[in-house]
């Protein structure tokens, strides 16, 4: 999974790639991060079609997998993934 990127549409996955692609990150630590952002940009786009119960889950589950994140060793570049998807929803 390291190095390679798969970039897809639709109902398929968008692996996460490092802002500096000379970083080596681990399949767990990409494994997270991908799981992360793809999490956080599910909640811009499809928080309006949630109901409470369900905007509240997907909330939980982003933090469970921010915590993952923290145990891999890669918490900031979870907190970045936060920031750049709440500076998308702000614009």
């Amino acid at each position: 999974m390291n190095g390679t990127s798969r970039t897809q549409k639709g109902n398929e996955l968008e692996v996460w790639q490092p802002a500096t692609p000379a970083v080596q990150y681990g399949v767990m630590q990409v494994w997270f991060l991908t799981r992360l952002r793809r999490m956080v940009r599910l909640r811009r786009e499809q928080s309006e079609l949630l109901s409470p119960e369900g905007l509240r889950l997907l909330d939980w589950a982003i933090y469970s997998t921010f915590c993952d994140c923290l145990e891999q060793g890669v918490a900031n570049e979870g907190r970045s993934i936060i920031r750049t998807e709440r500076a998308v929803h702000a614009e």
